[in-house]
């Protein structure tokens, strides 16, 4: 018990980022006590015991070990959670059952993170961003005197502010960042949302590229074609928000050609058709390439679009049904994932994308079957 209850002392306190020195002046003991209870050599008296639970909000059973039912719930928490933040439908009760969640374990910095993340979802399906245009050069800004009048989306910012300084994992810091520089930006709070991103690290220092170079063989392959995987998500971001920002190109044939070049490149690297994960990047782009067409009024090249977007929606979908997805391409060869934890790519974002396409267009499509599912309230 000895050994055990001074390990869990530490692991909590390099959890929360404190010193032995903070520990020893809320519990009113020498940081030389603290060090022999971590390292085994002492442990408090048991009358210290529940001050100890209560400084790191955890209870009596946790710092002995008997954390299993603890450990259960939260990750239940967890998995329903995630589950409904991908659903991309209304989290209402999603934030509620989190904000009950934190306040049972205000400690866990996952919890957090996901009702920043809920909070950030729900607040822009009730008030939607909007944008305006900024000059006469037709670039798009935000509106931020609309945006800035969302009472959840502020809360957001509180709770991911949070929960980035709690963060455990680099994924998770990354989630937090990316979600708070969105809104920071939305609302006109640009300083901080350059502030923030000065603080990240550059593509060319990211773990993905210097694994590249950190390992050999086939395990260089794997990393690089992992890294060529991310790229290519990056470039189709990229290209999406430069598209959507100059309002001049999003409705040019040089829109929906750079977008057709962008998915050639993604079958020169996949020749075989095999895109795994990256269905859904080309489900994406594909959606993206339709609405440009609709706006030049081109049914056919929208139709088309819109029949690639459907298909790899339904193959990124079957893909996550595998306990193991490889690839054959060349340079994605060594790359072997388990389909069973990628997020599901539902149909309401889908749906949601396509109500770019012009209403007239839209009226068009409805009238076949196939595409009514896409347009529906």
């Amino acid at each position: 018990m000895q050994l055990q209850l001074g390990e869990k002392i530490r692991e909590l306190r390099q959890r929360d980022g404190r010193r032995q020195e903070d520990l020893a002046i809320a519990l009113g003991v020498t940081p030389q006590a603290i060090s022999r209870w971590e390292s085994g050599g002492g442990y408090p008296d048991m009358e210290m015991i529940p001050s100890i639970a209560n400084y790191f909000h955890v209870t009596i059973d946790w710092l002995f070990g008997y954390n299993d039912a603890r450990e259960i719930k939260i990750n239940e928490i967890l998995r329903r959670t995630n589950d409904e933040l991908a659903s991309g439908g209304d989290l209402t009760a999603c934030v509620e059952f989190l904000r009950s969640a934190v306040h049972e374990f205000p400690s866990e910095s996952a919890l957090w993170l996901n009702l920043g993340l809920a909070l950030s979802a729900e607040s822009l399906r009730r008030i939607p961003v909007k944008s305006k245009r900024q000059d006469k050069d037709g670039f798009l800004s935000y509106d931020t005197a609309h945006n800035a009048q969302n009472p959840m989306a502020h809360e957001a910012i509180e709770v991911l502010e949070r929960a980035l300084t709690m963060a455990q994992s680099p994924d998770d810091r990354k989630k937090a960042v990316l979600s708070l520089t969105i809104h920071y930006a939305t609302m006109g709070m640009y300083d901080r949302a350059r502030e923030l991103a000065a603080k990240q690290s550059p593509i060319d220092a990211s773990r993905e590229f210097i694994l590249t170079y950190a390992t050999a063989g086939e395990e260089r392959a794997l990393h690089n074609g992992n890294l060529l995987l991310i790229l290519l998500r990056l470039l189709k971001l990229s290209l999406v928000w430069g598209l959507s920002t100059d309002t001049d190109t999003r409705t040019s044939e040089y829109g929906v050609q750079t977008l057709d070049q962008l998915i050639a490149l993604y079958h020169q690297i996949v020749p075989d058709g095999k895109f795994g994960v990256a269905h859904g990047d080309l489900s994406d782009l594909h959606v993206f390439a339709a609405i440009t067409a609709a706006r030049l009024e081109d049914r056919s090249r929208t139709e088309h679009h819109l029949d690639m977007a459907i298909a790899h929606r339904t193959a990124y979908d079957e893909a996550r049904t595998s306990n193991c997805i490889t690839y054959t391409a060349p340079l994605l060869r060594s790359i072997m994932l388990d389909g069973r934890i990628l997020p599901p790519h539902t149909l309401h974002p889908f749906a949601a994308m396509c109500k770019n396409i012009p209403k007239p267009m839209q009226e068009e499509l409805k009238k076949l079957e196939k595409y009514r599912p896409l347009f529906a309230d």
